[in-house]
């Protein structure tokens, strides 16, 4: 039930008409996924985000960062190396 609510909201957006969109190009933006990549759409959800915003016009900074859940390991190396890139960026 939640999927097909999910689906059918993200399709109204996509038929939103332009102009009805906020204008996100003041906002800059950093993206970090958690998933696990032993699901079929393994970090679908923050590059479905970081589409969305980016296509209101958003500026992302950095690269999107994505941790695999099923490779155990903890996210809190990932997130160190992550963050220093975007503070070396700022």
């Amino acid at each position: 039930m939640r999927r097909r609510r999910a689906a059918r909201d993200q399709q109204a957006v996509r038929q939103r008409p332009a102009d009805d969109c906020p204008d996100l190009s003041p906002v800059r933006f950093a993206a970090f996924g958690l998933g696990d990549s032993t699901y079929e759409n393994y970090n679908h959800a923050i590059a479905t985000v970081v589409a969305a915003v980016t296509k209101l016009g958003a500026n992302r900074i950095g690269v999107t960062a994505r941790h695999d859940a099923a490779s155990g390991l903890p996210p809190g190396g990932l997130v160190h190396e992550w963050t220093d890139q975007l503070l070396a960026e700022l």
